[in-house]
């Protein structure tokens, strides 16, 4: 494969001269949306970063890669082949439209590559001549890629209204070859199954046996979905033991979250907030308290003067009193007290039972309580304990459903992100070689897969030393 790749390549830079529709030679094609990824993927390939960069289709023509593997004890002879000079570094790179300049900086290299797609494609179209880079290094496996323009539906700025279709008709014309491999971009953060790189692949590869999907930008990858599935489809050993790992850790680290989160409604419990800045209804009802209800409507003609003297007593201690004391003493002369003081916001036990009655169910000895209906200041004093109650629960509700989320990403989640590595390589230093196998064994359908592709290979190559031996036969 080594020496047949260089040769291909010169098929390739000779047929590029005249239309490389005259022959179908086996490439790679690199397709993808803009912005999918695919300048990352090359450049990871290379182990360098040479390629333009920028918003739009910054790829305008195709991208023709030529990597050729070159020891640097080979680099003297590579260079006297070529007939160029011998730079110092030894990774390199040289275009086929530029005769006798080597570039040992990959950042004229970008340069070139836009001056060159600029000369032809102008600053918004499309070019189908491709431009040819050959990269030298040791550090790159002896490949050829093709990088396209990427898929785009909208046409912006002066680029043509076609231009959609334009990028289309260029790919179609590389990935329809029946020898070239697609390598379809798709990033992480897009549904696999609305990709417009794998659905152009299946157009011309509908049963994928030519195509390679790469998942790009993990980092971007939306809730819910998973880059290792295909992975995990082919190890389902691994994958148990992975899913294994993971449900000892949170189990591990359970009790300690429900601890915590058993603490955060202690504490809620604990005290209850009457200052809280968010217990407005406190302020408003303690205004309604003091402003506004009296006691009774009896006797209101005939001793109006008393009455008013007994609610400003009354107000007067219930501004200086708490809005949570809950009163429960009566004296003899069925009014409310506190600390000796007359208040106006008597509730007795027996009121918390009904805004309306109040009613007791028969006791055990067989004696009732008689029902009455509630006063109006009974009624409105369970109005505002109801008030009351009904603000400061959905405060602490507030806090529950902040605090709670917290303390389980805190305890349980970030503690199993942060530990899952360390826990999979210790279980796989304590594993055996036997058990490593057992692992990696491939499921049934993956394994048939690749039988079935060794067979036809091994038909292939059968079939490629018959054809050389008629061609080495004579005929007299």
């Amino acid at each position: 494969m080594d020496a047949l790749i260089p040769i291909l390549n010169k098929l390739q830079d000779a047929f590029n001269t005249v239309g490389s529709d005259s022959i179908q030679l086996p490439q790679i094609v690199v397709v993808g949306s803009q912005s999918a990824g695919k300048s990352s993927v090359l450049e990871n390939i290379v182990g360098r970063d040479f390629l333009p960069r920028g918003t739009g289709i910054v790829t305008r023509r195709p991208l023709t890669l030529q990597l050729i593997y070159t020891p640097a004890e080979d680099k003297h002879d590579q260079c006297q082949r070529l007939g160029i000079p011998v730079p110092d570094e030894n990774e390199f790179g040289i275009f086929t439209h530029i005769k006798d300049r080597v570039y040992t900086d990959f950042n004229e290299i970008r340069k070139e590559i836009e001056a060159e797609t600029g000369r032809l494609g102008g600053k918004k179209n499309i070019s189908k001549e491709p431009i040819t880079l050959r990269i030298y290094s040791p550090k790159v496996v002896t490949l050829t890629l093709i990088d396209l323009p990427g898929l785009t539906k909208i046409p912006v700025d002066d680029q043509p209204v076609d231009i959609e279709q334009q990028v289309r008709n260029l790919i179609m014309d590389y990935i329809s070859n029946p020898n070239a491999i697609i390598l379809a971009i798709t990033p992480a953060n897009v549904d696999f199954s609305t990709s417009e790189a794998v659905k152009y692949a299946k157009e011309v590869d509908p049963e994928g046996q030519r195509t390679l999907a790469v998942l790009t930008k993990l980092d971007l990858m939306d809730r819910g979905t998973d880059a290792y599935d295909q992975e995990f489809i082919r190890f389902p050993r691994l994958h148990e033991k992975i899913v294994d790992v993971v449900t000892h850790l949170l189990r591990r680290r359970l009790p300690e979250t429900n601890r915590m989160v058993e603490n955060l409604v202690g504490i809620e419990l604990a005290y209850i907030n009457t200052k809280h800045p968010d217990f407005h209804e406190a302020t408003v009802i303690h205004r309604a308290l003091t402003g506004g209800n009296n006691i009774a409507n009896t006797n209101q003609t005939q001793h109006k003067s008393k009455h008013d003297d007994r609610n400003n007593d009354q107000s007067t201690s219930g501004k200086s009193s708490s809005i949570n004391r809950t009163l429960t003493q009566r004296n003899d002369g069925n009014e409310p007290q506190a600390n000796g003081v007359h208040s106006s916001s008597y509730l007795s036990n027996a009121t918390l039972t009904s805004p309306a009655t109040m009613s007791m169910a028969p006791l055990g000895d067989g004696t009732t309580i008689n029902e009455r209906k509630l006063s109006s200041r009974e009624k409105c004093d369970c109005e505002v304990i109801e008030r009351l109650i009904r603000s400061y629960f959905l405060i602490v509700r507030k806090n529950i459903q902040d605090s709670v989320p917290k303390a389980i990403m805190h305890f349980l989640v970030n503690f199993v992100k942060d530990q899952l590595q360390s826990e999979l390589v210790a279980l796989l230093y304590k594993t055996s070689v036997n058990e490593h196998d057992e692992l990696l064994n491939e499921s049934s359908h993956i394994a048939q897969r690749r039988k079935d592709a060794q067979e036809m290979l091994d038909a292939l190559q059968k079939a490629n030393q018959i054809i050389c031996e008629v061609r080495e036969t004579h005929l007299w």
